[in-house]
């Protein structure tokens, strides 16, 4: 099987991203910036081996039209993983990665651990199935797929969700739920695949009207009505030890509900 990383990011001036971010194996980076572009050419890594990349430079905006374009334009792809701009691979996530899908053949989403010190660092120590749980506290760039299946289950990321929206996060989870409708098979596996080496998000600034409007919006979006509406409940209760300063429960029900209930 071959793997291939799929980066996003912003702004780049030259292709530095691929050995900051310790790219090993064949890449396709998408560069938001301000003027449309391909080159594809081969790099040597630093073990000396010959790799594959392709890098898009391209006027659109959004997180989630960045990686659906990577996931276009992957065309070599069995195993797609998820990448961005703030975080380095180990050097022998290849293997890990592929050796998880050799050993679980009817496999198609698996999720790792990353070496971050954040509130989202803390993994089980046991592989599990990806239940609704579980996928709340993934993020995607945890995430490897066999490219394939989630072609062929008509899968990809929200356009209307994720940083460059304006509506906020969610766009992985939503993927993610998305696989799960879909029937395809997840687990979660306690390997680490890199290091996370920045904890600044382009969305999130605090627990304010506007992000629990989001919350209530991206609730709906992703898990539908029903189940939406009982996880803006849960948001109120599980969620007052982080908005506790800026707002009082009855005010984060409105917002959520506002959030909810919009049309965006």
């Amino acid at each position: 099987m071959n793997l291939v990383v799929l980066i996003s990011c912003m702004h780049e001036k030259d292709h530095g991203i691929i050995e900051r971010t310790n790219v090993l194996t064949d890449v396709v980076v998408v560069n938001q910036c301000d003027n449309d572009s391909e080159d594809k050419f081969c790099f040597v890594d630093k073990n000396g081996k010959e790799h594959n990349a392709l890098f898009i430079n391209t006027t659109e905006r959004g997180l989630s039209r960045s990686r659906n374009m990577a996931l276009k334009n992957a065309i070599k792809a069995d195993i797609c993983l998820i990448s961005d701009d703030d975080e380095r691979l180990v050097d022998n996530y290849e293997e890990i990665i592929l050796g998880v899908f050799n050993q679980h053949p009817k496999l198609d989403v698996a999720s790792f651990a990353f070496d971050r010190k954040d509130k989202h660092g803390n993994y089980p120590t046991e592989e599990k199935n990806m239940g609704i749980y579980r996928i709340s506290k993934t993020s995607s760039v945890e995430l490897a797929f066999k490219r394939k299946s989630v072609l062929d289950s008509r899968i990809e990321f929200d356009v209307k969700m994720g940083s460059g929206t304006g509506n906020g996060g969610g766009e992985d989870t939503k993927f993610m739920l998305d696989c799960r409708r879909k029937g395809l098979k997840m687990r979660f596996f306690p390997y680490t695949i890199g290091a996370l080496l920045s904890y600044n998000s382009q969305w999130f600034h605090g627990w304010d009207k506007k992000l629990m409007m989001d919350t209530g919006w991206t609730a709906k979006r992703g898990l539908g009505y029903f189940l939406g509406y009982l996880f803006v409940l849960y948001k109120v209760i599980s969620g007052y030890k982080d908005y506790k300063k800026v707002m009082n429960p009855l005010q984060a029900f409105c917002y959520l509900n506002m959030g909810f209930f919009s049309t965006r």
